[in-house]
């Protein structure tokens, strides 16, 4: 059975265009002493205009529960920047880093747009944010 968590950020220095975070997994394991949040199986993201899919995700929490660090493996995970459908972005390690509106691509990068392929090791990804 899947469960659902939709969770309301806000965040202090920046917004994203839709703060809100919604997390789709088979399995969900909150750890209440390290603030972490384990979710496994068929995990789908959904951060603004960022959707990642992939096999297991680990959110470290700050002390008022906002996520200061999202961290999704998977062979491979999908990242769509729907800001910009054609573009298909996969790796095997994403982690997100919701304040600084920052996504940092790990481990077998790849980028395809149209007739466009970029592959790397490691690639920083900026969120569009508005200032507050």
């Amino acid at each position: 059975m899947k469960h659902l968590l939709r969770l309301i950020f806000f965040f202090p220095l920046y917004a994203l265009a839709d703060n809100s975070v919604t997390l789709n997994a088979n399995q969900i394991t909150y750890n209440h002493e390290t603030m972490e949040s384990l979710y496994q199986g068929d995990v789908h993201m959904d951060l603004g205009h960022i959707s990642l899919s992939g096999e297991q995700m680990t959110v470290t929490h700050q002390n008022d529960a906002q996520p200061s660090q999202m961290q999704m493996i998977g062979s491979p995970v999908e990242l769509e920047d729907k800001a910009d459908p054609k573009k298909h972005i996969h790796s095997n390690k994403v982690s997100v880093y919701p304040e600084k509106a920052l996504v940092i691509l790990e481990d077998d990068v790849e980028i395809t747009s149209g007739f466009e392929h970029l592959a790397c090791s490691k690639l920083r990804y900026h969120m569009n944010i508005t200032k507050e």
